[in-house]
């Protein structure tokens, strides 16, 4: 549900269009369709350049098949993904499901996957989910 609102609500112009794609995407998930809500979400926050870095490297894989030889077109615009990085924190901000974890120590360098993986640990026993 929060990626769905992350990616789709940044490609949106104004905040208010935002705000009303956000208030329907939740509605129709969790009222509508009975979708049970989450008791925790987790945005795993790393610096921008960091991504900006990772989708301008060449990407090829296993993981990557399902593109068929063409662009993701998600990965394409860096500008794109900064909206959506945005959104992301936005969203944290004001909804108590979604909770931000940053990758990264106060120089920008990304943690190890132990280090992120203790503060992951750290914020599920805070919200007494462990």
């Amino acid at each position: 549900t929060y990626s769905n609102i992350a990616y789709q609500c940044a490609k949106l112009g104004k905040k208010e269009d935002q705000e009303a794609l956000m208030k329907w995407i939740l509605d129709l998930e969790f009222d509508h369709f009975a979708i049970p809500r989450p008791d925790l979400n987790i945005f795993l926050d790393v610096p921008f350049s960091f991504t900006e870095k990772k989708l301008s490297s060449s990407r090829s894989g296993n993981d990557r098949k399902y593109l068929s030889g063409s662009i993701d077109i998600h990965e394409e615009s860096l500008a794109f993904q900064k909206k959506v990085r945005e959104m992301y924190i936005r969203v944290a901000e004001t909804d108590e499901h979604l909770c931000i974890v940053s990758c990264a120590d106060e120089k920008g360098n990304i943690l190890t996957p132990e280090m992120i993986s203790e503060k992951v640990i750290k914020l599920i026993e805070k919200k007494g989910l462990l």
